[in-house]
């Protein structure tokens, strides 16, 4: 155990140095929030994958690969669509727009009254999000380690809050590539791993005509065979367009402006898409094997909903001592760069297109000096940043909510 705490130790340390190097880099508004439109193609998608992607996807989304096998993958196969289109012609569009923020978008297209009601909504929907990807990351690391959920939450939400204040969107964007990288080796080691353990892909769908497992792990379940009718025909034409329309909305538009130009947006959007395919491949294997080795195991462990342990579980199994480390650290690093994503957008959109229209509702210049607009950045991080981790908490206090379906509802709605 001493060895994973030194490890995410190292971790924790390595990102605020590289938001404290990244500080120098930010000089004014346009470079907290969207690095001053200068990122590259690799640095901007492979920010694009890390900010869609969280704990949740290793305990809500595990959870349903666990229960019920591949039918959930349409969440997946959509934001891929979503992202090649973007390759096609919709990167470069949003990013030729110039604009600092979404609500600069929606603003252009719709006028100023959609601009405030998007950027209020926003502002509540947002921050929640994050909370409930706070609160998935820590019911793993409860499960993985038996961390208590209330540290780890103020522990990770203080590291990114205070990583994302320092150094902005250039500290996002550098983060979000390592914590890729870290996260994409050890998953794929698991998923390696998972792979031998059941013995190749043969013995694997061989599993799917099991009668203990057939029904569950149909492509397209029967109406009433799991809650709320999930799984079904008309659960996944909804899912898929209720998440592909989300994806290439205006007010997902905001990934792309941070890119250098029109080439490199699209050329982000295409790394996206292909990070995005190889990663469902590789994250929802493990939970897919661990039902049909350890299922019976996993349900009995007594937990509120042990299914969302399954990811976990087998890679305690599987994992080599002194990599379990790494892992957990590699689901913070999911979690962490969907937060700080997430922080810096809303910051944003405080600076730019809440705070101008408050100042001239009251007879103020709507004009900012430079300083002022900084000050505001640093301070309106970390509120929200504070709004997040009590969010979280206070989602980690309740047992009504159901992890995927929370989020699943939350994600759709910003």
């Amino acid at each position: 155990m001493h060895l994973e705490y030194i490890t995410l130790g190292a971790y924790f340390i390595i990102l605020l140095a590289l938001g404290a190097g990244f500080a120098r880099l930010t000089n004014n508004m346009s470079d907290f929030v969207r690095g001053g439109g200068k990122g590259t193609w690799w640095l901007v998608g492979s920010s694009i994958v890390m900010a869609g992607i969280s704990a949740f996807t290793f305990t809500g989304n595990g959870s349903a690969a666990f229960e019920g096998g591949p039918t959930f993958l349409i969440i997946y196969v959509a934001n891929c669509t979503a992202y090649f289109i973007g390759w096609l012609f919709l990167a470069a569009w949003f990013r030729q727009t110039r604009a600092y923020t979404h609500a600069d978008l929606l603003r252009a297209r719709f006028g100023t009254a959609v601009e405030q009601f998007s950027a209020y909504t926003g502002l509540v929907l947002g921050p929640l999000g994050a909370s409930i990807q706070l609160w998935a990351l820590a019911m793993f690391a409860s499960a993985v380690f038996d961390f208590p959920l209330g540290t780890t939450i103020i522990v990770i939400g203080s590291v990114v809050l205070i990583y994302s204040t320092v150094g902005g969107r250039w500290a996002v964007m550098a983060t979000d590539f390592v914590q890729g990288i870290i996260m994409m080796v050890i998953t794929t080691v698991v998923a390696i791993l998972a792979w031998q353990h059941i013995g190749g892909f043969g013995n694997f769908f061989s599993n799917f005509s099991d009668p203990r497992f057939a029904d569950d792990f149909r492509l397209v379940k029967e109406p009433g065979q799991f809650d709320n009718d999930r799984f079904t025909l008309k659960w996944i034409i909804v899912i898929f367009f209720m998440v592909i329309y989300h994806q290439i909305s205006l007010i997902s538009a905001s990934r792309y402006l941070a890119a250098k130009d029109g080439r490199e947006a699209k050329r982000a959007s295409l790394l996206a898409c292909i990070l995005m395919a190889v990663g469902s491949a590789i994250w929802f294997f493990p939970p897919m094997v661990a039902r049909f080795m350890y299922g019976d195991e996993i349900l009995a462990q007594g937990m509120e909903n042990p299914a969302e342990s399954a990811y976990a579980y087998i890679a305690i199994k599987l994992l080599p001592n002194g990599l379990l480390g790494i892992l957990i650290a590699a689901m913070f690093a999911a979690t962490m760069s969907s937060m700080d994503t997430g922080l810096n957008q809303q910051v944003g959109i405080i600076v730019r297109n809440i705070i101008p229209r408050l100042r001239s509702g009251l007879g103020l210049d709507p004009e900012m000096s430079n300083r002022t607009q900084m000050w505001i950045c640093y301070i309106s991080t970390v509120a929200l940043g504070i709004f997040v981790i009590v969010g979280a908490l206070l989602f980690a206090l309740q047992r009504e909510i159901i992890l995927f379906d929370a989020y699943l509802i939350i994600s759709s709605m910003v």
